[in-house]
């Protein structure tokens, strides 16, 4: 007679359906993040936007207030006077300008923070390092989870 019963799957067919369920899950996974990453690009376009209109109604909320001075000095200095503005106007923006230059060249390269880390964990995997050079304020529990308490055996 044969039985109703099913058959119970072997160890293979449970690793497989195990593996399914993980391959879905990421597939699932990616496509939220897929869709999520197309929505932050079209809120990032349009941030751009938004922050290009609002520049350039200030800069000509600017050329306009600049141009009202203009108009007030020339009626009361003349032509020495817009020419005492300009020169002061140039002056005012190669200062802006040689500030801006002098903070780029001091920032540094990007990320060197993350990449003075990382070169600190390659040593440190290596073995290479010295304990002054590679003290690590944040993973002082590290050498906690090396500890390892001895196990009993069982049997014999």
């Amino acid at each position: 007679m044969a039985s109703s019963e099913p058959k119970p799957a072997s160890l293979i067919d449970s690793v497989k359906r195990v593996g399914e369920s993980a391959l879905a899950l990421l597939h699932n996974r990616l496509q939220l993040f897929s869709v999520e990453l197309q929505q932050e690009k079209y809120r990032v376009l349009q941030a751009i936007l938004w922050l290009s209109a609002g520049v350039t109604f200030v800069f000509l909320g600017l050329a306009m207030g600049v141009g009202t001075v203009a108009l007030w000095v020339h009626r009361h200095w003349g032509l020495y006077g817009l020419a005492g503005l300009t020169v002061l106007l140039l002056l005012v923006g190669a200062v802006v300008l040689a500030v801006m230059w002098s903070r780029l060249k001091s920032d540094g390269t990007p990320f060197s923070g993350t990449l003075q880390e990382l070169k600190k964990d390659s040593e440190w995997l290596r073995g290479s390092c010295a304990p002054a050079r590679c003290s690590w304020s944040g993973f002082r529990w590290l050498p906690t989870l090396w500890r390892v308490a001895p196990v009993a055996r069982r049997g014999g």
